[in-house]
Formats: structure tokens, C-alpha cells, sequence
């Protein structure tokens, strides 16, 4: 969510700028940063999925690895 206080600083950013205040740049203003949020929040869940699989492959490959260690050298000669 969005607060109103983050929709009155960036407004506050743009009529420093020479924008002219009104209603619909406010709602412009809290359109882009909820818009901006959620792209954030895509990203971020994208990035802890993105994370728990290479934490997945990565403890596979170490029971893979760990497997191996404790197969005594004779019975792979076979």
C-alpha cells in the first residue's frame, strides 16, 4: 500500500520541478508508485524463488556428494 505521505513527497519532487499541482497528477503520482510497488514485489518474490531452488539443487548436489563419500573405494571398481 501506498501512503499518502509517500504520494505527497513525490508530488512535492514534481511541483519542484515546475509541475503544476492538481488532482488528477496526484492520482497519476499514486498510480505510478503503486505500479512501481508492485513490480517490486513481483521482483522480489521472483528473486526468494529464484534463491530456493539453487538452495534445492544445491543441498541435492551435497546428498548426491555425501552418497559418494561413504561408498568404500572397492565397491566402485565392481
Amino acid at each position: 500500500m501506498i501512503t499518502d505521505a509517500a504520494v505527497e513527497t513525490a508530488t512535492a519532487v514534481l511541483e519542484e520541478r515546475g509541475w503544476e499541482r492538481d488532482e488528477e497528477m496526484v492520482q497519476d503520482v499514486r498510480a505510478a508508485l503503486e505500479a512501481a510497488q508492485a513490480e517490486l514485489v513481483a521482483t522480489t518474490a521472483e528473486e526468494r524463488r529464484r534463491r530456493a531452488r539453487e538452495r534445492a539443487r544445491r543441498q541435492a548436489e551435497d546428498k548426491r556428494q555425501a552418497r559418494w563419500r561413504h561408498v568404500p573405494p572397492e565397491a566402485g571398481a565392481g
